[in-house]
C-alpha cells in the first residue's frame, strides 16, 4: 500500500508540474494594428484665391499631422479648407500615427498660373526667369511641313497654357516656299508651336494636345510678336500675334503681299485652343493688349507700318473678334517722332501709378502718353526722349523694340544702326523725375560671327534683366540668349 500512495503522489507532483489540474500562463497580448489613412480634395484644380477642402480620415491612429501645403495641427479625422494665393502644384500630405506605426497619404491639387490684366504684366510681371527657350529645330522637334524654317525669336510668349500649374511657352516658326521666287523669304503662313518644360528640365513639344489639326497651326506671314491676354474673359491665357506679312521687297508686286492679317489663339472650354483670324490686314511689328476703354475685354494696340498710318486700336468683343478705332490714339502722333513720313515700330501699354499709359517708339525717339480716366491718351501728358548715340558706331540707337517700367525708370531695349560690321545691341536706363539716360549695358554683334539676339528683355526676381526669346541654340556660342544685366 506505501508504495501505491508513492506513485499516486509522484503523478499528482508531475501534473501539477506541467499545468493540468485547471492551472495555465497568461495568453499573449495582440499586436497592436498599422494606422490607415486616406485623402482626397473637393477638386483636382482651382483658381488662385479660391478655397478647395482636404478631407481626410484614418484608424488606429492616435494624432495626425499635416505637412507640405496642408497646416500641421489636425485631428485624426477631419478637413481643412486651404486657399493658395500663387499658382503652381500643391501636395497636401497628412501623417497619422498609432501604436502600431505610423501612415502617410497625399493628394496634389493644380492652381494654374493667373493671366494679369495687360499684356505688359503678362511678360513682365509673371514670376518665370526661365525665358529662354531652345529654338525648335535646335530640338529636334520634327518639321510638320518641309520648308519650315527655325522658331522666331520675338514670337515667344509665355503662360499656362496646359493649365497645370506651370508656365509652358508659344513660339511661331515661319516658312520659306520659294513662292514668289525669293529663296528663304517668309512667304506663306507659317506654324504654332506649344512647348513644356518637362520633369528632366528639358523643353519638349506638346502641340497636339492643345491644337488638334494642322490647319489649326497656322500662324501668319512673318509672325513678329506675340502677346498673351484674356481675350475671351475665361481666365486662361490666349496669345495674338502680330504679322507683318511679306518682308522684302519684290519689284512690280501686288502691294497686298506687303501686309497679313493678323492671328488669335484662343482658349476653349475642353483646353484646347482656336485659331482666329483676325481680319485686318497691316504690317504689323508690335503690339500690345489691355482694356482700354474700361468695358471689361482686352483691345489692342497695333503698331501698323503700313501706308505710314500708324497706331491702330482693336476694340475687342470678349469673343476674339474687334472694331478697328482711330480716334483713340491722338492722330499727331507722327508729329512728336519727325513728321508724317515716321514708321512707328514698337508700342507698349503700361499700368503707372494706377493708369494705362502707352509708349510709343519710332525714328529713333520714344514717345510716353499718359493714360485718363476717360478711356484714351492725354495729347498734352507727351513727353519725348531722345535716343542717345552709340560710342562705339558714332551713330544714334534705333527707336527702342522693348520698354520696361519699374521704380520710375524706363528701360529701353534697343540697337544701334545696322552697318556693314554689324549691330550693337544696349539697354538704356531713363530717370523719368530727372529726366536723364545712360547706357547700362552695350552687346557687339559682328556681321561676321552673328550670334543669336533676342527683341525683348525680361526682369527676374532677382534685379537683373534677361533675354526673352524663343530661338536659342542648344549649345555653343548663345549670344544674347545668355545676356543677364543687373538694373
Amino acid at each position: 500500500m506505501r508504495l501505491i500512495k508513492l506513485v499516486l503522489a509522484i503523478s499528482v507532483a508531475a501534473l501539477v508540474g506541467c499545468g493540468g489540474g485547471g492551472g495555465g500562463s497568461t495568453p499573449p497580448i495582440p499586436a497592436a494594428k498599422a494606422p490607415a489613412v486616406n485623402i482626397s480634395l473637393s477638386a483636382a484644380k482651382v483658381a488662385v484665391n479660391a478655397p478647395v477642402t482636404v478631407t481626410w480620415a484614418s484608424t488606429d491612429a492616435t494624432s495626425c499631422v499635416g505637412s507640405d501645403a496642408l497646416p500641421a495641427a489636425q485631428p485624426v479625422n477631419g478637413n481643412a479648407s486651404v486657399t493658395q494665393s500663387a499658382g503652381g502644384q500643391y501636395t497636401y500630405t497628412i501623417t497619422c500615427t498609432g501604436a502600431g506605426g505610423s501612415a502617410t497619404a497625399k493628394a496634389i491639387s493644380i492652381v494654374p498660373m493667373p493671366v494679369f490684366k495687360t499684356s505688359y504684366e503678362n511678360k513682365n510681371a509673371i514670376p518665370f526667369d526661365g525665358t529662354q527657350v531652345t529654338s525648335v529645330r535646335a530640338l529636334n522637334i520634327p518639321r510638320v511641313y518641309p520648308d519650315e524654317q527655325d522658331s522666331v525669336d520675338r514670337s515667344v510668349a509665355f503662360g499656362d497654357f496646359f493649365q497645370e500649374g506651370a508656365y509652358s511657352a508659344f513660339v511661331s516658326v515661319n516658312r520659306a516656299s520659294n513662292l514668289y521666287g525669293v529663296p528663304n523669304i517668309n512667304d506663306i503662313p507659317g506654324v504654332a508651336y506649344f512647348l513644356a518644360i518637362d520633369k528632366n528640365g528639358k523643353w519638349v513639344d506638346r502641340t497636339s494636345e492643345l491644337l488638334k489639326t494642322i490647319d489649326n497651326r497656322k500662324t501668319c506671314v512673318s509672325s513678329s510678336y506675340s502677346i498673351v491676354a484674356d481675350f475671351n474673359n475665361d481666365g486662361k491665357p490666349d496669345i495674338f500675334i502680330s504679322c507683318t506679312g511679306l518682308d522684302y521687297t519684290i519689284p512690280g508686286a501686288d502691294p497686298s503681299i506687303y501686309l497679313s492679317n493678323q492671328v488669335l489663339f484662343l482658349s476653349q472650354p475642353d483646353g484646347s485652343y482656336k485659331r482666329v483670324e483676325v481680319p485686318y490686314s497691316m504690317y504689323a511689328h508690335q503690339s500690345a493688349a489691355a482694356d482700354v476703354n474700361g468695358d471689361g475685354f482686352m483691345d489692342i494696340v497695333v503698331a501698323d507700318a503700313s501706308a505710314m498710318s500708324g497706331p491702330v486700336m482693336l476694340l475687342g468683343h470678349g469673343d476674339g473678334s474687334f472694331t478697328v478705332d482711330k480716334t483713340i490714339i491722338p492722330k499727331n502722333l507722327q508729329d512728336y517722332t519727325g513728321g508724317p513720313t515716321t514708321i512707328i515700330g514698337g508700342v507698349q501699354l503700361i499700368p503707372i501709378d494706377n493708369r494705362l499709359d502707352v509708349v510709343f517708339g519710332g525714328n529713333g525717339n520714344t514717345i510716353w502718353l499718359q493714360g485718363n480716366k476717360l478711356g484714351n491718351f492725354d495729347i498734352g501728358s507727351t513727353k519725348i526722349f531722345q535716343i542717345p548715340s552709340s560710342v562705339a558706331k558714332g551713330v544714334p540707337y534705333q527707336s527702342p523694340l522693348d520698354v520696361v517700367y519699374i521704380d520710375n525708370h524706363f528701360y529701353l531695349y534697343t540697337t544701334s544702326q545696322w552697318d556693314a560690321a554689324g549691330v550693337e545691341w544696349a539697354v538704356i536706363k531713363y530717370n523719368l523725375d530727372a529726366v536723364t539716360s545712360s547706357v547700362i549695358y552695350t552687346f557687339d554683334n559682328p556681321t561676321v560671327t552673328l550670334r543669336p539676339y533676342s527683341a525683348q528683355i525680361k526682369p527676374t526676381s532677382d534685379g537683373y534683366f534677361v533675354a526673352f526669346v524663343g530661338s536659342c541654340p542648344a549649345s555653343g556660342d548663345l549670344g544674347m540668349c545668355a545676356m543677364k544685366v543687373k538694373r
